[in-house]
């Protein structure tokens, strides 16, 4: 997925240099996982919704807590159908970081997996860039430094 070139390729898989790659899962029904962090949380799995448009981070008032990522509770706004507060988190996906805007509110996307997620990455977390899901290596690649 080709954000800043706004196009969909479809290809095999190949080495590409300069590029960080992180461990895929997926999970019912449709959810992609891979090993990232959000603000100062300790490491692990992070749900990747490459939709969010206009959100970098997703994150219950849990996991914003755990990370320390400190929202606005003097500007509600409403995403995803509920109240929540804004907020700019530093995220990671493998070693790559990004500060992103973000929200904190009663989000439970991952409830029900077995697991507990760090939060959710989504599209501005992405956007400046390409991102490659290879699902033959259960690999998530994305361009950047550590």
């Amino acid at each position: 997925m080709d954000y800043a070139g706004r196009a969909l390729t479809l290809r095999r898989a190949a080495p590409e240099p300069g590029r960080v790659t992180a461990p895929l899962w997926l999970a019912p029904d449709h959810s992609i996982f891979s090993w990232g962090r959000v603000g100062e949380s300790v490491p692990g799995p992070v749900l990747i919704d490459t939709g969010g448009v206009g959100l970098g981070a997703v994150l219950s008032t849990a996991q914003a807590t755990a990370g320390r990522v400190v929202p606005d509770y003097a500007a509600p706004e409403s995403d995803l159908g509920v109240t929540c507060y804004p907020c700019t988190a530093e995220v990671a996906l493998g070693q790559v970081r990004r500060g992103v805007p973000g929200v904190v509110g009663p989000f439970t996307s991952t409830d029900g997996f077995g697991f507990n997620a760090t939060g959710t990455l989504s599209h501005e977390f992405f956007k400046p860039s390409s991102i490659t899901f290879d699902f033959r290596a259960m690999t998530v690649t994305v361009p950047g430094r550590p």
